[in-house]
């Protein structure tokens, strides 16, 4: 089982002192009830408008990307399909490192799974750097 990386009280902590800009339909969908309100962007993302609002950085979206490429194959090239996979293994590593549990005893020489305390500044910037 995976250790927490942060106490409840500091993710509560975080999470009310920062503006959240979710604009991804698939993770606002996993939202905590109470934290749903906080999310600043409007309207609310939906499937609908999720062309207009998604953000290109965002990590849930880049996840997608191999979703989409696997439904149009065999129609597009199979390296554009590789490429996406990696993208989509990168963006889940990424998730999974920011997220407030330390996953690094699962890690291997091919598969970091640090923590990316996200929790403090220093974090944050780091996370943006990847």
């Amino acid at each position: 089982k995976a250790s927490a990386t942060a106490h409840q009280a500091e993710i509560n902590e975080l999470v009310e002192s920062l503006p959240i800009a979710c604009t991804h339909f698939d993770a606002l969908r996993f939202f905590a009830a109470d934290a749903k309100p906080l999310n600043t962007v409007q309207p609310t993302p939906s499937r609908e408008n999720q062309a207009i609002l998604e953000q290109p950085g965002c990590v849930h979206a880049n996840m997608d990307l191999f979703k989409y490429a696997l439904q149009l194959f065999p129609h597009l090239p199979a390296d554009l399909l590789a490429d996406t996979l990696q993208l989509a293994i990168a963006a889940r590593t990424l998730d999974m490192r920011a997220s407030p549990y330390d996953l690094s005893q699962y890690a291997s020489d091919r598969l970091d799974l640090s923590p990316i305390c996200i929790e403090s500044s220093a974090g944050r910037r780091h996370y943006q750097t990847l």
